[in-house]
Protein backbone atom coordinates (compact mmCIF):
# COMPACT_ATOMS: atom_id res chain seq x y z
CA UNK A 1 0.00 0.00 0.00
CA UNK A 2 3.04 2.22 0.65
CA UNK A 3 4.56 2.00 -2.88
CA UNK A 4 1.30 1.50 -4.89
CA UNK A 5 -1.88 2.32 -2.90
CA UNK A 6 -4.32 -0.02 -5.25
CA UNK A 7 -7.60 -0.29 -3.85
CA UNK A 8 -6.67 -4.13 -3.36
CA UNK A 9 -4.05 -3.09 -0.96
CA UNK A 10 -6.34 -0.65 1.09
CA UNK A 11 -8.66 -3.53 1.53
CA UNK A 12 -6.50 -5.89 2.66
CA UNK A 13 -4.47 -3.80 4.77
CA UNK A 14 -8.16 -2.69 6.94
CA UNK A 15 -9.15 -6.37 6.90
CA UNK A 16 -6.31 -7.97 8.27
CA UNK A 17 -6.17 -5.32 10.61
CA UNK A 18 -9.31 -5.65 11.59
CA UNK A 19 -9.97 -9.55 11.24
CA UNK A 20 -9.87 -10.77 14.03
CA UNK A 21 -8.80 -8.38 16.85
CA UNK A 22 -5.42 -9.36 18.58
CA UNK A 23 -4.20 -11.51 15.83
CA UNK A 24 -1.58 -9.82 15.13
CA UNK A 25 1.61 -9.29 17.32
CA UNK A 26 2.42 -5.46 16.75
CA UNK A 27 5.49 -5.28 18.44
CA UNK A 28 6.80 -8.30 15.63
CA UNK A 29 4.96 -6.65 12.60
CA UNK A 30 6.41 -3.01 13.75
CA UNK A 31 10.31 -4.20 13.34
CA UNK A 32 9.50 -5.89 10.24
CA UNK A 33 7.89 -3.68 8.68
CA UNK A 34 10.69 -1.37 9.67
CA UNK A 35 13.47 -4.03 7.90
CA UNK A 36 10.96 -4.14 4.90
CA UNK A 37 10.86 -0.11 4.52
CA UNK A 38 15.15 -1.03 4.72
CA UNK A 39 15.40 -3.40 2.07
CA UNK A 40 12.91 -1.50 -0.51
CA UNK A 41 14.87 1.76 0.28
CA UNK A 42 12.01 3.36 1.86
CA UNK A 43 11.53 5.90 4.71
CA UNK A 44 9.32 4.20 7.06
CA UNK A 45 6.60 6.55 7.25
CA UNK A 46 4.22 8.01 9.58
CA UNK A 47 1.31 7.36 10.10
CA UNK A 48 -0.27 10.77 9.12
CA UNK A 49 1.45 10.68 5.73
CA UNK A 50 0.65 6.86 4.93
CA UNK A 51 -2.97 7.67 5.89
CA UNK A 52 -2.76 10.95 3.66
CA UNK A 53 -1.05 9.20 0.88
CA UNK A 54 -3.71 6.68 0.45
CA UNK A 55 -6.45 9.54 0.62
CA UNK A 56 -4.88 11.62 -2.06
CA UNK A 57 -4.11 9.15 -4.54
CA UNK A 58 -6.46 9.59 -7.36
CA UNK A 59 -6.19 6.21 -9.15
CA UNK A 60 -7.38 4.78 -6.29
CA UNK A 61 -10.38 6.33 -5.99
CA UNK A 62 -10.94 6.50 -9.37
CA UNK A 63 -10.30 2.27 -9.91
CA UNK A 64 -12.08 1.56 -6.73
CA UNK A 65 -15.19 0.43 -8.28
CA UNK A 66 -13.38 -0.97 -11.23
CA UNK A 67 -11.01 -3.36 -9.16
CA UNK A 68 -12.93 -4.40 -6.45
CA UNK A 69 -16.62 -4.36 -7.33
CA UNK A 70 -16.62 -8.26 -9.51
CA UNK A 71 -14.57 -9.24 -6.27
CA UNK A 72 -16.79 -8.73 -3.21
CA UNK A 73 -20.47 -9.31 -2.66
CA UNK A 74 -20.64 -5.75 -1.40
CA UNK A 75 -18.53 -3.57 -1.82
CA UNK A 76 -17.76 -1.08 1.11
CA UNK A 77 -17.28 2.72 0.99
CA UNK A 78 -14.13 3.89 0.11
CA UNK A 79 -14.36 6.92 2.56
CA UNK A 80 -15.08 5.04 5.38
CA UNK A 81 -12.08 2.81 4.91
CA UNK A 82 -10.21 5.78 4.50
CA UNK A 83 -11.77 7.18 8.06
CA UNK A 84 -10.26 4.32 9.95
CA UNK A 85 -6.78 4.02 8.29
CA UNK A 86 -4.76 6.22 10.87
CA UNK A 87 -6.25 4.27 13.94
CA UNK A 88 -5.55 1.13 12.21
CA UNK A 89 -1.79 1.89 11.34
CA UNK A 90 -0.97 3.12 15.29
CA UNK A 91 1.24 0.09 15.43
CA UNK A 92 3.80 2.06 13.14
CA UNK A 93 4.79 4.66 15.73
CA UNK A 94 3.39 3.24 19.10
CA UNK A 95 3.16 -1.23 18.67
CA UNK A 96 2.33 -1.29 22.13
CA UNK A 97 -1.31 0.66 21.87
CA UNK A 98 -4.21 -2.24 21.90
CA UNK A 99 -5.71 -2.32 18.17
CA UNK A 100 -9.50 -0.36 17.91
CA UNK A 101 -11.01 -4.06 17.76
CA UNK A 102 -9.37 -5.50 20.65
CA UNK A 103 -10.13 -2.53 23.06
CA UNK A 104 -14.04 -3.37 22.49
CA UNK A 105 -15.88 -5.63 24.95
CA UNK A 106 -16.71 -9.07 23.79
CA UNK A 107 -20.48 -9.11 22.75
CA UNK A 108 -22.86 -10.00 25.98
CA UNK A 109 -23.94 -13.06 25.67
CA UNK A 110 -25.80 -16.08 28.22
CA UNK A 111 -24.31 -18.63 30.28
CA UNK A 112 -24.12 -21.82 28.49
CA UNK A 113 -23.55 -20.45 25.11
CA UNK A 114 -20.08 -21.06 22.96
CA UNK A 115 -19.07 -19.21 20.18
CA UNK A 116 -18.81 -20.28 16.60
CA UNK A 117 -17.26 -18.61 13.47
CA UNK A 118 -17.58 -18.98 10.00
CA UNK A 119 -15.30 -20.97 7.52
CA UNK A 120 -17.26 -20.58 4.29
CA UNK A 121 -19.19 -23.59 2.23
CA UNK A 122 -19.25 -25.95 5.25
CA UNK A 123 -22.06 -24.39 6.53
CA UNK A 124 -23.67 -23.90 2.89
CA UNK A 125 -27.21 -26.14 3.13
CA UNK A 126 -28.78 -24.68 5.96
CA UNK A 127 -31.09 -22.25 4.38
CA UNK A 128 -29.20 -19.16 5.35
CA UNK A 129 -26.80 -17.59 3.97
CA UNK A 130 -24.63 -17.09 6.82
CA UNK A 131 -21.30 -16.46 4.87
CA UNK A 132 -23.02 -12.99 4.41
CA UNK A 133 -22.97 -12.97 7.86
CA UNK A 134 -19.02 -13.45 7.98
CA UNK A 135 -18.40 -10.68 5.00
CA UNK A 136 -21.07 -8.37 6.45
CA UNK A 137 -19.40 -8.09 10.02
CA UNK A 138 -15.49 -7.96 8.44
CA UNK A 139 -16.12 -5.40 6.70
CA UNK A 140 -18.35 -3.58 9.47
CA UNK A 141 -21.35 -3.67 7.37
CA UNK A 142 -25.40 -3.63 8.28
CA UNK A 143 -27.08 -6.33 7.24
CA UNK A 144 -30.96 -6.92 7.07
CA UNK A 145 -33.61 -9.64 7.17
CA UNK A 146 -36.99 -10.80 7.87
CA UNK A 147 -37.70 -12.13 11.35
CA UNK A 148 -40.68 -12.86 12.85
CA UNK A 149 -42.95 -10.92 10.28
CA UNK A 150 -40.40 -8.08 10.35
CA UNK A 151 -37.80 -6.62 8.69
CA UNK A 152 -34.39 -6.07 10.75
CA UNK A 153 -31.84 -4.02 10.34
CA UNK A 154 -28.85 -4.75 12.41
CA UNK A 155 -24.89 -4.98 13.05
CA UNK A 156 -24.04 -8.50 12.95
CA UNK A 157 -21.01 -9.62 16.10
CA UNK A 158 -21.75 -13.17 16.68
CA UNK A 159 -22.45 -16.62 16.20
CA UNK A 160 -23.52 -18.42 19.18
CA UNK A 161 -24.62 -22.21 19.92
CA UNK A 162 -27.10 -22.42 22.79
CA UNK A 163 -27.86 -25.28 24.97
CA UNK A 164 -30.96 -26.11 22.83
CA UNK A 165 -28.39 -26.86 19.56
CA UNK A 166 -30.12 -23.57 17.87
CA UNK A 167 -27.39 -21.06 16.09
CA UNK A 168 -28.14 -17.64 17.21
CA UNK A 169 -26.96 -14.40 15.75
CA UNK A 170 -26.00 -12.02 18.53
CA UNK A 171 -26.38 -8.78 16.97
CA UNK A 172 -27.21 -4.77 17.89
CA UNK A 173 -30.50 -3.90 15.97
CA UNK A 174 -31.19 -0.28 15.20
CA UNK A 175 -35.01 0.19 15.36
CA UNK A 176 -34.66 -1.23 19.31
CA UNK A 177 -31.52 -0.02 20.13
CA UNK A 178 -30.21 -3.16 21.84
CA UNK A 179 -28.28 -6.47 21.25
CA UNK A 180 -31.01 -9.35 20.63
CA UNK A 181 -30.06 -12.79 19.59
CA UNK A 182 -31.87 -14.26 16.91
CA UNK A 183 -32.52 -17.78 16.10
CA UNK A 184 -30.49 -18.72 12.56
CA UNK A 185 -32.94 -21.43 11.82
CA UNK A 186 -36.31 -18.14 11.55
CA UNK A 187 -34.06 -16.15 9.58
CA UNK A 188 -35.05 -14.99 5.58
CA UNK A 189 -34.18 -13.10 3.06
CA UNK A 190 -31.05 -12.11 4.99
CA UNK A 191 -28.42 -9.91 2.59
CA UNK A 192 -25.93 -7.73 3.50
CA UNK A 193 -26.08 -3.64 2.50
CA UNK A 194 -23.71 -0.86 2.03
CA UNK A 195 -24.03 1.01 5.45
CA UNK A 196 -21.34 0.83 7.32
CA UNK A 197 -21.43 0.90 11.10
CA UNK A 198 -18.86 1.54 13.88
CA UNK A 199 -18.97 -1.16 16.38
CA UNK A 200 -20.04 -1.41 20.10
CA UNK A 201 -18.39 -4.66 20.89
CA UNK A 202 -15.95 -7.00 19.15
CA UNK A 203 -16.78 -8.62 16.14
CA UNK A 204 -16.31 -12.39 16.98
CA UNK A 205 -17.25 -14.15 13.30
CA UNK A 206 -13.94 -14.43 11.79
CA UNK A 207 -12.74 -17.30 13.71
CA UNK A 208 -13.60 -20.83 15.57
CA UNK A 209 -12.03 -24.00 17.41
CA UNK A 210 -15.09 -25.92 16.59
CA UNK A 211 -17.14 -26.64 13.37
CA UNK A 212 -20.64 -25.64 13.15
CA UNK A 213 -23.50 -28.01 12.28
CA UNK A 214 -26.42 -26.39 11.06
CA UNK A 215 -29.60 -28.37 11.26
CA UNK A 216 -32.75 -28.11 9.22
CA UNK A 217 -34.53 -24.50 9.22
CA UNK A 218 -38.37 -24.09 9.30
CA UNK A 219 -38.55 -23.53 5.65
CA UNK A 220 -37.26 -27.22 5.59
CA UNK A 221 -33.84 -26.71 3.47
CA UNK A 222 -31.27 -29.78 4.47
CA UNK A 223 -28.30 -29.70 5.85
CA UNK A 224 -25.78 -31.48 2.64
CA UNK A 225 -22.46 -32.36 2.16
CA UNK A 226 -20.76 -33.06 -1.08
CA UNK A 227 -18.44 -36.21 -2.05
CA UNK A 228 -16.76 -35.37 -5.33
CA UNK A 229 -16.18 -39.10 -6.34
CA UNK A 230 -19.61 -40.40 -4.82
CA UNK A 231 -21.57 -37.69 -6.49
CA UNK A 232 -24.08 -39.55 -9.49
CA UNK A 233 -24.95 -36.43 -11.77
CA UNK A 234 -27.81 -36.78 -14.45
CA UNK A 235 -27.50 -37.96 -17.91
CA UNK A 236 -27.44 -34.65 -19.53
CA UNK A 237 -24.66 -33.48 -17.01
CA UNK A 238 -22.36 -36.81 -17.65
CA UNK A 239 -21.38 -35.59 -21.04
CA UNK A 240 -20.46 -32.35 -20.25
CA UNK A 241 -17.90 -32.91 -17.49
CA UNK A 242 -17.39 -31.43 -14.42
CA UNK A 243 -19.94 -28.93 -12.55
CA UNK A 244 -19.00 -25.96 -11.08
CA UNK A 245 -21.21 -25.26 -7.98
CA UNK A 246 -22.02 -21.64 -7.07
CA UNK A 247 -24.33 -20.14 -4.43
CA UNK A 248 -26.05 -16.88 -3.73
CA UNK A 249 -24.57 -15.02 -1.10
CA UNK A 250 -27.60 -12.76 -0.77
CA UNK A 251 -30.46 -15.84 -1.06
CA UNK A 252 -28.25 -19.04 -0.85
CA UNK A 253 -29.98 -20.38 -4.06
CA UNK A 254 -26.96 -22.90 -5.94
CA UNK A 255 -26.72 -22.73 -9.40
CA UNK A 256 -24.37 -25.46 -10.95
CA UNK A 257 -22.27 -24.15 -14.12
CA UNK A 258 -20.72 -26.19 -17.25
CA UNK A 259 -17.83 -23.78 -16.35
CA UNK A 260 -15.93 -22.02 -13.92
CA UNK A 261 -17.79 -18.70 -14.20
CA UNK A 262 -19.11 -16.82 -10.55
CA UNK A 263 -22.10 -15.25 -12.61
CA UNK A 264 -25.25 -15.63 -11.69
CA UNK A 265 -28.27 -15.24 -14.01
CA UNK A 266 -31.60 -13.20 -12.81
CA UNK A 267 -32.95 -15.32 -10.06
CA UNK A 268 -35.64 -14.63 -7.21
CA UNK A 269 -34.74 -16.22 -3.48
CA UNK A 270 -34.55 -20.18 -2.74
CA UNK A 271 -38.55 -19.57 -1.74
CA UNK A 272 -39.61 -17.64 -4.84
CA UNK A 273 -40.93 -14.99 -3.28
CA UNK A 274 -38.81 -11.57 -4.08
CA UNK A 275 -36.38 -11.02 -6.74
CA UNK A 276 -33.03 -11.38 -5.40
CA UNK A 277 -30.25 -8.81 -6.08
CA UNK A 278 -27.12 -11.47 -6.09
CA UNK A 279 -25.05 -11.95 -9.73
CA UNK A 280 -22.13 -12.94 -8.31
CA UNK A 281 -21.94 -16.18 -6.42
CA UNK A 282 -19.24 -18.18 -4.02
CA UNK A 283 -17.54 -21.15 -5.29
CA UNK A 284 -18.58 -24.09 -3.63
CA UNK A 285 -17.39 -27.68 -5.44
CA UNK A 286 -16.33 -28.99 -8.11
CA UNK A 287 -18.92 -32.15 -8.88
CA UNK A 288 -16.68 -34.65 -10.96
CA UNK A 289 -19.53 -37.46 -13.18
CA UNK A 290 -18.79 -40.75 -12.15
Amino acid sequence: MYERTSPCDLYDVVYILDNPPGLLHFEQTHELFKRKCSVKALSVPTVQSLAARAYSDEELRSEWVNMLAHQLPDLPDLDTLLGRLAELLTWIEQPTVVSPGRALTPTPVHAGESSVGLAGIRYWGGGVPLETIRFAGANRLLVEFMYHGKLRLVEPYSLRRAATGNILLYAWELDSHQIKAFKVGEISGLRSTHTPFTPRFQIELTSSEEPLAIAATSAGHQPRSYTASRTRLPSRQLKTGPVYVFRCPYCGKEFRHGKNDAKLRKHKDAGGTWDCPGRRGYYGITLSPR
